[in-house]
């Protein structure tokens, strides 16, 4: 919407955000080229690695494109990071606690 605000254009917004998203799925890949080992392991390294590549060729691929759905899709992928790790938090502390019955108020 900002992006839309500026340039009232929608082939110019759609661009925009498909160059967003790439710059975002590069820089993605550079703050995790060398991977903790604690957090990932050498197969979850690179996944998230080739999937990010993948999202990053497609994004720049969409700024020449401009299409609105490849945009949608660009943006929904995104948003399943963050929502994976929710789900991993969720899924940590459900398995610390035990039951709800067992765990202690005070904690």
């Amino acid at each position: 919407m900002p992006i839309y605000s500026f340039t009232q254009n929608d082939a110019a917004t759609i661009r925009i955000g498909s160059a967003v998203a790439a710059l975002f799925s590069i820089s993605d890949m550079w703050r995790i080229r060398h991977p903790d080992p604690v957090v990932w392991d050498a197969v979850s390294w690179r996944v998230f690695m080739a999937t990010s590549g993948a999202l990053a060729l497609f994004a720049l691929g969409n700024v020449l494109w401009g299409a609105l759905g490849a945009l949608q899709a660009l943006i929904l992928a995104l948003l399943t990071s963050p929502a994976g790790i929710f789900t991993n938090f969720v899924r940590e502390m459900g398995s610390r606690s035990g039951s709800p019955a067992e765990a202690d108020p005070g904690e």
